[in-house]
């Protein structure tokens, strides 16, 4: 075997699998180029020919493998294919036209542009919280001293008018007196023939008793104490609405003032459900929308809310918006600080005359900053043409299309890497590599898009504060690599965050007009594949701008290093359905982002960046 090949093959049976699966990509890939003929004796004489036409030959999983005649491919050991230099001429660049049977062996599967009312279904995290409009404070409305406590503990249910408390007062003793001499005058005037005198005792009277109403006392006590008229020298305080004591400040022999706290009641038959929503999610979310939750109290009980609420400010530290349910719990089940699991089920679209154009989700190659798709022309069945298309929000099993698409065209849902990777075989421009025009123009995966390394120079003058802040920028970036290669979703958009704040802080005026040009060239992909990863809604998405923001980092470290950290370039040739990507590691050994725990040691070490002065310190070896 090859000493090449069998220095990559994989050493466990899931990378073994993950191989044979190649090898099965390698073979449709070149019943592809061929056309997919099913005539053995014939499609040798066109192999023949097809050697003879082609004077370059490249490998059928690494595409950017160049040689000007047949032999292994240096990465994987597969022998390497003929260029087609006459297939395919028709049509545009990048078009592409497979036999019946080529499509066949791809699994080539097209499906209509449409549209349609799209849903998704939103998962957010919250607690049952009080519901704020239905708290009750009883406060002293009077001066006095607490007598006698009916409710003496905290949690205790009490319905509207219980008694609660008994308080004295010589205010409210020296105000009943006044009422029963205000009762006694409206009496006297009552015989009198004076009207005047009657309406300002009656009116003496009402003032007494709207005091005594101010003070807290009901209808009915002041009603008895005119009965009796006996003054009353402990007066009985009642609460004001129904629910459950959460607060009690109530003591026996507690003197209290106007305006003092004794108890704190909230009506618990309504509650509210407060969640956290990401800012990918507001799209989806609206008030009056249906809410079901569920808590680890009541396993298989659903509850029910509606949506009203929605926070206008964003929290700085969480990056989330405060979403308000108003819930039902007439059965008191509901405590609050319970953690709930809740589901929105939201429409995009509403209307039969607006709905949404869509393509499944499986259609779009997404590269960074780009999706495309490629789309089967009507008056060529078997021909395809990729295209740019603008993205919408993702809703479950479909995309919506902003632009670039129209109902009814065709669009191809599976097979579509199978086509871009026979285009790029071709040596003809793909939609996944638009910058690639020609065999010539292909660069081996060590090198950038833009700029091979010897056009790369590292600049000698980069002051020492500049590069300690270039090291929080690395050091952000490791963060992000780490949390990919061992599949932690959930930190990744506040490790992006914190990238682009490192950014933030870089002060190019530190930097001379050619190393500030060259920082300028890289920054613009920089923050644009950050935003990117901080705004995936999945780890796939960030993945995808993870590749961009690892081409330009390599980039800044090959012009700006590091004299504290280990810079070390790593390469995944099955990346991205084998068209290879690179990453950086600040230590050894592989640590995959692109793939994580499914296969976290494809790949290997490609290039030391590391500084000589970091090697020395840290004890490692330079590599060229």
């Amino acid at each position: 075997m090859n000493s090449t090949l069998k220095t990559i093959l994989p050493q466990n049976r899931n990378s073994a699998l993950v191989w044979i699966g190649a090898i099965a990509l390698a073979f449709v890939l070149g019943l592809i180029l061929t056309g997919g003929n099913d005539n053995t004796s014939s499609q040798h004489n066109h192999d023949s020919e097809q050697t003879a036409e082609s004077s370059v030959w490249t490998c059928s999983m690494h595409p950017n493998i160049q040689q000007p005649k047949p032999g292994k491919c240096p990465i994987c050991g597969m022998d390497l294919i003929p260029i087609v230099t006459s297939a395919n001429k028709k049509g545009g660049s990048r078009q592409i036209t497979l036999s019946e049977n080529a499509r066949k062996l791809a699994q080539v599967e097209v499906v209509q542009v449409e549209r349609k009312s799209v849903s998704k279904e939103i998962r957010l995290v919250g607690k049952i919280e009080v519901d704020e409009s239905r708290v009750s404070y009883i406060t002293a409305r009077f001066p006095g001293r607490i007598e006698k406590i009916f409710v003496d503990f905290t949690g205790t249910a009490v319905k509207k008018n219980d008694p609660l408390v008994e308080v004295y007062s010589p205010e409210i003793v020296a105000t009943q007196l006044e009422l029963f001499e205000s009762l006694s005058a409206k009496k006297e005037f009552e015989r009198s023939s004076n009207p005047d005198l009657l309406k300002a005792a009656e009116q003496q009277l009402g003032s007494v008793k709207d005091r005594l109403r101010l003070w807290g006392l009901t209808d009915q006590q002041i009603a008895q104490l005119e009965q009796n008229k006996e003054v009353s020298e402990n007066i009985t305080l009642y609460s004001t609405i129904q629910g459950v004591v959460i607060e009690k400040q109530a003591v026996e022999g507690k003197y209290v003032t106007e305006g003092t706290r004794i108890y704190t009641i909230v009506d618990l038959s309504k509650v509210w459900l407060q969640m956290d929503a990401y800012e990918s999610d507001l799209l989806w979310l609206k008030t009056g929308q249906k809410v079901e939750f569920h808590t680890e109290a009541y396993p298989g009980k659903t509850f029910e809310g509606k949506i009203a609420f929605i926070d206008p400010v964003i929290n700085l530290k969480t990056r989330t918006v405060k979403v308000r349910v108003n819930v039902n719990n007439s059965d008191g089940a509901l405590k609050p600080e319970m953690l709930a699991h809740a589901v929105v089920k939201s429409e995009l679209n509403t209307s039969q005359s607006d709905m949404a154009l869509v393509i499944p989700a499986t259609a779009p190659l997404i590269t960074g900053k780009r999706a495309i798709v490629y789309v089967e022309l009507p008056e060529n069945r078997g021909t395809y043409e990729g295209r740019e298309i603008t993205l919408g929000p993702r809703a479950d099993n479909y995309y919506v299309v902003e632009s670039g698409l129209e109902q009814g065209e065709l669009v191809v849902s599976n097979g579509n890497f199978k086509i871009d990777s026979a285009i790029q075989i071709q040596g003809r421009p793909s939609m996944m590599n638009p910058d690639i025009e020609s065999s010539s123009a292909i660069h081996d995966h060590s090198e950038t898009i833009e700029e091979t390394d010897e056009e790369i120079t590292a600049f000698t003058d980069i002051p020492n504060s500049l590069k300690e802040q270039l090291d929080e920028v690395y050091a952000a970036y490791f963060e992000v690599q780490y949390a990919l290669s061992h599949d932690q979703f959930e930190p990744i958009s506040k490790n992006a965050s914190s990238f682009l704040n490192a950014l933030k802080n870089v002060d190019m005026i530190l930097l001379s007009e050619k190393s500030h040009h060259e920082w300028m060239k890289s920054l613009i992909d920089l923050k644009t594949s950050a935003s990117g990863i901080e705004k995936s809604g999945d780890i796939e998405n960030a993945r995808t701008s993870f590749d961009l923001l690892s081409k330009s980092m390599i980039r800044v470290a090959k012009l700006f290093g590091s004299d504290d950290l280990r810079l070390l370039v790593y390469h995944c040739p099955m990346a991205f359905d084998f068209q290879g990507a690179d990453w950086l590691q600040n230590k050894e050994g592989t640590e995959n982002p692109y793939f994580g725990s499914s296969m976290f040691s494809c790949g290997e070490q490609t290039a030391d960046l590391t500084s000589t002065k970091t090697s020395e310190e840290t004890g490692g070896h330079k590599h060229e």
